[in-house]
């Protein structure tokens, strides 16, 4: 018969090992879901998108990986990026990503890896994209994305998916994008796969220091997110973002500094249900400038 405190200890140790397999199906869960404004991992993680609630904005400055791949073809610019998630509410987890990107006037491409990790789990995320210009006023753009997971006790899982987006400047103020991601195929234990999702946003760039965006976001089988942002430049280097979506209620900020119009220093933080309080730090440089 067990005494009182080795049944104690021995109770925790199941509970701590109950409780490592719940947050890695949890983590599985988020990371294949397309929930961007939520810090699925180790999807869209930019600071500049997750301040203004997760929205995929048309009409960047910069390719935003796992954004709208059209951008590509918008962009005056060729440059690299890389950002980091760390939730508080589970600090033994970590989310990376490193992206480059292409533009030769008209036409670009870009590639990304993401990572993350926590316990026995590991996911893999790569990314490769093209945009082009059509007509002088329609962008498209093509990527290929692929996962590949690993969990200590379930194995390993891949899944493969291809995105095709649109960018439209409706007036020189006011643009649109338009995001459907399909999976083609998947393989592992589980059979999970890349969601199918289709993405409508919106950018009206009410002033120079003031823009203002929108977002319906849809995923097979789900409720619709509905995702509002600000951003707002109180000084020409200093970018102030605001941003809510309608899925987890919840509401993000961030902020920014631009040095030099070549290195872009952003950082943005919201609250997750799963995750708690969740910041993203990142930076990017632009080799030239329009």
């Amino acid at each position: 018969m067990a005494l009182p405190d080795q049944e104690y200890c021995w109770k925790s140790y199941l509970w701590s090992k109950m409780r490592l397999k719940l947050y890695s199906v949890i983590l599985l869960l988020l990371s294949l879901s397309a929930g961007w404004g939520q810090i699925s991992l180790p999807y869209t993680l930019d600071p500049a998108s997750q301040g203004m609630g997760g929205i995929n904005l048309p009409g960047l400055s910069y390719f935003q990986p796992y954004g709208n791949p059209a951008c590509l073809a918008n962009l005056r610019t060729s440059g690299v990026s890389i950002y980091s998630a760390q939730p508080f509410g589970l600090a033994e987890l970590s989310a990376n990503h490193l992206t480059g990107w292409f533009n030769s006037g008209g036409s670009g491409a870009a590639a990304s890896i993401g990572y993350s990790g926590f316990g026995g789990y590991r996911q893999i995320a790569i990314q490769a994209a093209f945009g082009q210009r059509l007509w002088q006023r329609l962008d498209v753009g093509l990527s290929l994305e692929g996962q590949f997971s690993q969990f200590s006790d379930y194995g390993n899982t891949a899944s493969y998916g291809f995105t095709v987006g649109l960018g439209l400047p409706l007036t020189d103020q006011l643009q649109m994008g338009l995001i459907v991601r399909n999976p083609v195929s998947y393989s592992g234990n589980e059979g999970y796969q890349l969601p199918q999702i289709m993405v409508v946003s919106f950018a009206y760039t009410l002033s120079k220091e003031l823009l203002l965006a929108g977002e319906w976001f849809q995923e097979v089988g789900q409720k619709p997110d509905i995702k509002f942002g600000i951003t707002y430049y109180p000084i020409r280097v200093l970018p102030v973002r605001i941003g809510f979506n309608s899925v987890t209620s919840s509401f993000f900020i961030g902020s920014g500094y631009i040095w030099h119009e070549k290195i872009y220093l952003n950082f943005a933080a919201g609250y997750h249900p799963f995750l708690g309080f969740s910041p993203t730090l990142g930076v990017y440089y632009k080799f030239n400038r329009k």
